[in-house]
C-alpha cells in the first residue's frame, strides 16, 4: 500500500525518434550528436542547453562521473552524475535526473526559467576536486610501488 503513492506519481519517460516523452506527451527534443554528448531542445527545435557525461578514474575500481552542462549561450556548469532510478538506458538516467533534482524538463517541457537558474548559480568545480583525488590517489599508489619494491618480498623454492 505504501507504494502506490510512488507508483501514481512516478512519471514514464519514454525516448521515441529524439522526442523525450513524458506519460506519453511529447516534451523535449534529445540528440546524441557522439557518444556521452545529449543535447536537449524544446520542442520548436530551439536549442536548450547540452548534457556531456564525463568520468574521472581513481584508481582501478574506482572512477567518478558527472555531467557537463553547457547552456545555449555557452555558460558551463557541473554535476553529479546520479542514477535516480534503475535503466539501462543513459539519455533515460540523464532525463530523470535533470526532471526530478534540478526541474529542468517537466510534463510542460524544458522549464526556461529553471534552466537559466540553473546556469546562474554557482557551483564547485566537481572536475577539478576530482582531478585532485585522483592525483593523491596516483601519488599514494607510487609510495606503495615504493615501498614494496624496497623489500622485494619474494617466496622461496622451499
Amino acid at each position: 500500500m505504501l507504494l502506490l503513492p510512488t507508483i501514481l506519481f512516478a512519471q514514464k519517460i519514454k525516448i521515441k525518434k529524439n522526442k523525450v516523452l513524458f506519460d506519453k506527451k511529447e516534451v523535449a527534443i534529445i540528440e546524441s550528436p557522439q557518444r556521452d554528448l545529449y543535447t536537449f531542445s524544446y520542442l520548436n527545435g530551439e536549442k536548450a542547453f547540452d548534457a556531456e557525461y564525463k568520468a574521472i578514474s581513481i584508481s582501478e575500481i574506482q572512477d567518478h562521473q558527472y555531467l557537463e552542462m553547457t547552456a545555449a549561450d555557452g555558460t558551463k556548469t557541473e554535476i553529479l552524475y546520479e542514477i535516480l532510478q534503475t535503466s539501462f538506458n543513459t539519455k533515460k538516467i540523464i532525463i530523470r535526473l535533470l526532471s526530478k533534482k534540478y526541474g529542468l524538463i517537466d510534463a510542460n517541457g524544458i522549464n526556461k526559467e529553471n534552466v537559466a537558474a540553473f546556469f546562474a548559480e554557482e557551483r564547485e568545480s566537481i572536475s577539478e576536486k576530482y582531478m585532485q583525488a585522483a592525483a593523491k590517489a596516483k601519488l599514494e599508489a607510487d609510495e606503495r610501488a615504493k615501498t614494496v619494491g624496497r623489500y622485494k618480498p619474494y617466496v622461496q623454492p622451499d
